[in-house]
């Protein structure tokens, strides 16, 4: 299982975790035509843990982009913070378990929120939180 790389599901339970469980959408990819406010996922990043050359475990980091048409960064945190909680719940599906379950899997490694412009000229706000997963198989 250790040269099996865990993606798909770590997005499929976060989107799982997502969907229809948050007040705004959520897509798989960035999509310039979507009603704000709206997230979706960005880099994924891999490390293996081992033990004396063994795999343990598998750490994901994996960027979350925010986007708030709010001026000011209220809604941007609001979602932020929603998000948190419900991937907290989130379950890995298939072989692969999530480590410090059953909640506070999912750790922030980093924040950043800055403002860009559209084609259009309006302005939205634009946060990229990364969170962190620890993952393993269960067989």
């Amino acid at each position: 299982m250790a040269d099996q790389l865990p993606n798909n599901e770590v997005q499929e339970a976060f989107h799982t975790a997502l969907d229809g469980n948050v007040s705004f959408n959520v897509h798989d990819a960035r999509d310039d035509d979507a009603a704000f406010p709206y997230m979706y996922y960005g880099q994924k990043q891999l490390e293996a843990e081992r033990n004396k050359q063994l795999f343990v475990s598998w750490v994901i980091r994996l960027e979350l982009h925010v986007h708030s048409a709010y001026n000011g960064s209220k809604e941007l945190n609001d979602m932020i913070n929603e998000a948190l909680t419900e991937l907290d719940n989130a379950v890995m599906p298939g072989d692969w378990a999530f480590l410090d379950e059953p909640t506070d899997h999912v750790k922030v490694v980093d924040f950043v929120e800055f403002q860009e412009e559209d084609m259009d000229e309006n302005l939205f706000r634009h946060g990229v939180v990364t969170v962190q997963v620890r993952v393993q198989p269960t067989s």
